[in-house]
């Protein structure tokens, strides 16, 4: 192995604090990974349908299960972007008012995400790219509010956070945004 560290690096301030409370490491320098901000910002004009997307590997910890539910319980009208193992189960369950995209070449995700109500972000992440991308194209996130998500999104100003991963916590952070007087150059700039 290596003689010892040289430096810690880490995506966000969550893993940071991680890294200092188990690692008992001092210094630990954030770099956040690389978001395409530029070429999402030309999207911002996009005009917004009635659509709420999802944008993520299908796998059970992303939690966009809980996100089915919720539209499908609702009816109101949701897109899942993104493919993976757990699909097939998500599919097994999703009321008709939800659709999967599957993988989408960039401008077609981008296409969808600029025109959404807003990005959903059900799950835990370190990070969070998605969220970084629905901002840059002018479209509000409706997060978990626990991890990286926490230091990307302000709470209504470019987004909800909603505490507990259950439907009517998510719903009800769906209506919350719905009455907000959120605008699109406020969530560009961020």
């Amino acid at each position: 192995g290596a003689p010892g560290v040289d430096a810690w690096l880490a995506n966000s301030e969550t893993t940071a604090a991680r890294l200092r409370r188990y690692y008992r490491v001092r210094e630990v320098t954030v770099v956040p990974p690389p978001v395409d901000v530029e070429g999402l910002r030309a999207l911002a004009s996009t005009p917004k349908g009635d659509h709420w997307v999802t944008l993520s590997t299908l796998t059970e910890y992303k939690r966009i299960d809980l996100a089915v539910r919720a539209f499908s319980a609702s009816g109101r009208s949701l897109i899942v972007i993104g493919d993976g193992p757990d699909r097939g189960r998500l599919e097994s369950f999703a009321g008709p008012s939800v659709k999967f995209a599957g993988h989408l070449d960039d401008a077609s995700r981008g296409a969808l995400l600029a025109g959404a109500r807003a990005l959903l972000f059900p799950g835990e992440e370190d990070f969070g790219i998605a969220a970084v991308e629905a901002l840059a194209c002018g479209t509000p996130v409706v997060a978990y509010a626990r991890g990286g998500l926490t230091e990307i999104v302000e709470a209504d100003r470019t987004g909800v956070f909603f505490d507990e991963q259950s439907v009517p916590a998510l719903n009800a952070a769906v209506e919350e945004l719905a009455g907000l007087p959120i605008r699109r150059d406020e969530l560009v700039a961020a």
